[in-house]
């Protein structure tokens, strides 16, 4: 009896010593806990069963010896740096697909909005032009009036004024010196 106290003792012990060794490496490694939940599952590369732990004890010796042998020769300092750029290189990325795709929508906005400028434009012109000549005529009885573009431009180019004081004879007030 006394013996079976002491072995269920020392497995008490062993536990314990084991949930503060996982708390541990759970701290150290933050991939634990993501994976947490695949850890036994079968079909996962998690799955301990039929796995002999003497072997995985050896392989962990040999790869503890390597991973020692190659501390001396690669800084982890610089390992963690290298993940740390990885990682803003990914974050960058994305916005950089953010910047590419808002920079389309404020170019579509920028064609929209021209359009409807233009469309203004014209109407306003229109509404303008007509109004003018009407005025002109009535103030000079006879004569003729009329807002046109420049020749070879659009009015979004500008306009002149055009002045007709006998029929058919036409000239820009930007011409008359």
């Amino acid at each position: 009896m006394q013996k079976l106290g002491h072995q269920i003792e020392k497995f008490h012990k062993e536990q314990q010593a084991v949930a503060q060794s996982v708390t541990n490496l759970e701290k150290e490694h933050e991939w634990i806990a993501d994976e947490k939940d695949n850890f036994g599952r079968t079909g996962t590369p998690y799955d301990f069963k039929g796995q002999n732990i003497a072997e995985c004890k050896a392989s962990l010796r040999n790869l503890t010896e390597r991973f020692q042998g190659m501390k001396k020769k690669i800084n982890p300092k610089v390992m963690n740096m290298i993940d740390s750029v990885e990682k803003k290189e990914v974050s960058l990325k994305n916005m950089m697909k953010t910047v590419i795709r808002d920079k389309k929508k404020i170019e579509e906005t920028i064609v929209t909005l021209d359009e409807y400028k233009k469309k203004a434009l014209h109407e306003t012109w229109k509404k303008v032009n007509g109004d003018f000549g009407e005025i002109f005529a009535e103030l000079l009885p006879g004569s003729y009036c009329k807002l046109e573009a420049p020749e070879g431009k659009t009015i979004n180019e500008g306009l002149e004024v055009k002045v007709c004081f006998r029929p058919r004879k036409s000239r820009s007030l930007m011409n008359m010196n």
